[in-house]
C-alpha cells in the first residue's frame, strides 16, 4: 500500500469547497478546507496508481498547484525484505 498526502491549492477563495467535493467524489481524504487550499491523503496499491491519482487531481477546473508532501511506501519495503534470501 502506498499512501500520499499534501496541499491542494485553489485559483481562488470560492472555489475551495466545490474543488473539495470534485476530490471527494475521487475517493481521496479532504481535512481541513481553509482560505484557498486544503490538505489531502490517499492511498493506492502501488505507486502507478497513486501518481494517476495525483495528476488527476491537478486536472479539476480551479486547482491551481497540487503539492504532495508525503508519502509512504513502508509496506512495501516489509514485503520485499521478507522475499530478499538469508
Amino acid at each position: 500500500m502506498v499512501i500520499a498526502g499534501g496541499i491542494v491549492k485553489a485559483d481562488d477563495i470560492s472555489l475551495v469547497e466545490k474543488i473539495a467535493d470534485e476530490v471527494r467524489k475521487k475517493g481521496v481524504e479532504v481535512e481541513d478546507p481553509e482560505a484557498d487550499r486544503f490538505f489531502f491523503v490517499l492511498r493506492g496499491s502501488s505507486l502507478e496508481g497513486v501518481e494517476r491519482q495525483i495528476c488527476s487531481l491537478k486536472e479539476i477546473a480551479g486547482v491551481r498547484h497540487v503539492h504532495v508532501t508525503y508519502y509512504s511506501l513502508e509496506e512495501d519495503r516489509r514485503a520485499a525484505r521478507r522475499e530478499e534470501p538469508r
